[in-house]
């Protein structure tokens, strides 16, 4: 996540809408801490009525 939006873990960028490309999932061991932070972020961006929109990669992918 680049700073121009995310400024001591929190949302800055107010009414803008922000698009998450690639991978999150198989980035190395702390996978869990970045799906929390991302979706802390997506909710500090409604409450600006901002939007943060993950889309889903191969690695989200879990269809078995």
């Amino acid at each position: 996540m680049a700073k121009f939006f995310v400024e001591n873990y929190h949302w800055i960028e107010g009414t803008s809408m922000v698009v998450k490309l690639g991978d999150i999932l198989d980035r190395g061991g702390e996978e869990l801490k970045l799906l929390y932070f991302l979706e802390k972020l997506k909710q500090d961006a409604e409450k600006s009525n901002g939007k943060l929109l993950i889309l889903q990669a191969n690695h989200e992918n879990l269809d078995i």
